[in-house]
């Protein structure tokens, strides 16, 4: 997303739209986040999602260390 769409909730927008369209078929999302992107790790957090280790869910791909996992369950 171009710098011109920052800061403005477009960002988080554009997260819920697509967590939305996957609850409907699921009951939990899980977002890789880049380790070193604090920006979109505040944004997940913003829109509900919970940092989790990779001990919590056994069956997450586990080839991912350069990210940080974030997990939303569907209510």
């Amino acid at each position: 997303m171009s710098r011109s769409y920052w800061g403005n909730g477009t960002n988080q927008q554009i997260k819920k739209l697509m967590i939305d369209h996957a609850f409907l078929s699921m009951d939990r999302v899980l977002l890789y986040i880049d380790h070193k992107n604090f920006r979109s790790q505040a944004a997940a957090r913003k829109i509900g999602a919970v940092q989790i280790s990779l001990e919590q869910y056994p069956l997450v791909y586990r080839n991912r260390a350069d990210y940080t996992t974030f997990v939303l369950e569907k209510e």
